[in-house]
């Protein structure tokens, strides 16, 4: 099903074959503009994630991801990646973590926005 000009349903799935996608309207259209302003298709990642799911892959207890408010979207080199951020903080996004080959975003209910860098190792 279409959620936007760019973006469906199924791209954000749970990964676990449960097929629950249950997106919040406000996120889709908040990452439908970083489509438009980005000028480039974005690649989801991970989208909606199940409780089990998210559990059996070590996510945040409180992840946002269960919410329908968050996305992971594939980042191939720096010139993507910042062109990305940039947008995201100008569209106001609330949850930026930063990982070697993808960005996440939310749009979480916070007083100060929050940014963080994945460690792995």
């Amino acid at each position: 099903m279409k959620l936007s000009e760019n973006f469906r349903s199924e791209e954000f799935q749970c990964r676990c074959g449960c097929r629950a996608a249950q997106m919040q309207y406000k996120f889709i259209s908040r990452l439908q503009r970083l489509r438009q302003a980005h000028g480039r298709p974005l690649i989801i990642t991970s989208g909606f994630r199940c409780l089990p799911y998210n559990k059996a892959i070590h996510g945040a207890a409180d992840s946002r991801h269960g919410y329908g408010d968050a996305a992971d979207i594939l980042v191939e080199n720096a010139i993507d990646r910042y062109d990305i951020l940039q947008h995201a903080l100008m569209l106001g996004f609330t949850g930026i973590g930063i990982g070697a080959n993808y960005v996440h975003l939310d749009i979480r209910e916070t007083d100060a926005p929050l940014m963080w860098v994945y460690i792995t190792g």
